[in-house]
């Protein structure tokens, strides 16, 4: 348990969890923006999905 402890207290420190928390409630932003705007511009669904799955990516490239 200490080692969990320890690795909480490191994500803390280095303030991962609330640069984690902004980076998700701007993607959430993007994502509702953009599907309101896709749709009234008549592009396919998918286009979307792929807005979703680059945010997604743009997580997971910022902590690699």
């Amino acid at each position: 348990m200490t080692a969990l402890r320890q690795f909480l207290t490191e994500l803390r420190r280095r303030r991962v969890i609330r640069v984690l928390i902004l980076y998700a409630i701007a993607g959430w932003v993007i994502v509702q923006i953009t599907s309101t705007v896709l749709s009234g511009l008549h592009v396919p669904e998918w286009s979307v999905t792929l807005v979703i799955v680059l945010v997604a990516d743009g997580q997971a490239q910022a902590y690699q």
